[in-house]
């Protein structure tokens, strides 16, 4: 246990998930390449796609995907990491409890990529638990030495968060799509964010709105200089969402804060408790 808790364990993810059957047809009304103002208390472009996905994933139970997500942690830009994911989406199994209407989530994620986590195994289910606290992940370290290690862990201990942005909690679709409700509403208070929309873009062999989300001038209320957020416009759901900061000189690029691609998804896959469960077979954990 003392080699899984050395620091040569990188940690386990992630984020969660952003904006990772047709709710609504329609696209938003603003599509324009143009870029526009917001602020004062105007609606953000963003609060119609959040309100289409939010919409879009209800209808979602479970999905697979393949997510590749790369960020900078203490100043520095680690490795993009390639992630194989099972998630479902189940009401909390107290009905009167109250917060009944939340989603609870299950995963499974398999590390791919890079060779120092390949192989890691992660599986998380706090569909029957309503005390964060008691939450528990099971992790098998996976990578190049010692890679059947298993242990479990809070999602928010210090193991579990190195050398992430995001505890495992707030992994998924809907949990991002939620984020950046947040992201715009807090927006809407301030002047200075420009937002550019283009209704068909190409991106990863699909073709998505882009939205692009510019703040000029750096103010402590504004978490990014610019953010770039592809929607796949047949799932009406986001697939892509990258974060930059503050270029570090002038004339300079932006730097990547983080982002996140989902690729290969596949919406209300034939998942069972199976698929949740450690003692799987075609899983690793001990």
């Amino acid at each position: 246990m003392s080699q899984f808790a050395n620091r040569s364990m990188v940690a386990l993810v992630l984020i969660a998930g952003l904006l990772p059957g047709g709710a609504r047809s329609a696209q938003p009304e603003t599509a324009t390449n143009e870029a526009e103002t917001i602020g004062g208390g105007n609606e953000h472009p963003l609060s119609k796609w959040v309100e289409i996905g939010l919409a879009r994933i209800s209808q979602v139970e479970t999905y697979t995907c393949e997510l590749v997500c790369q960020e900078r942690i203490d100043g520095e830009l680690n490795r993009p990491k390639t992630i194989f994911a099972k998630v479902r989406h189940e009401k909390a199994r107290q009905p009167n409890s109250a917060d009944d209407t939340d989603s609870r989530i299950s995963l499974y994620l398999h590390f791919n990529s890079p060779d120092s986590v390949k192989g890691r195994e992660l599986l998380f289910c706090n569909a029957a638990i309503d005390d964060p606290k008691q939450w528990r992940i099971v992790v098998r370290k996976g990578g190049k030495s010692l890679a059947f290690l298993t242990a479990e862990l809070s999602p928010t201990c210090a193991m579990a968060m190195q050398d992430c942005r995001y505890p495992i909690t707030e992994f998924g679709l809907k949990r991002l799509i939620e984020r950046m409700s947040g992201v715009a509403k807090q927006e809407c208070m301030y002047p200075e964010c420009d937002v550019q929309i283009d209704p068909d873009v190409g991106f990863a062999g699909q073709s998505c709105t882009k939205i692009e989300v510019r703040h000029p001038e750096r103010h402590d209320h504004f978490k990014f200089h610019l953010a770039c957020i592809y929607i796949a416009n047949d799932l009406k759901l986001p697939i892509h969402f990258s974060a930059y900061d503050w270029p570090a000189e002038s004339g300079a690029k932006p730097e990547l804060i983080e982002s996140y691609t989902y690729q290969s998804l596949q919406l209300n896959a034939a998942l069972s408790d199976a698929d949740f469960d450690r003692s799987n077979p075609a899983y690793g954990f001990k």
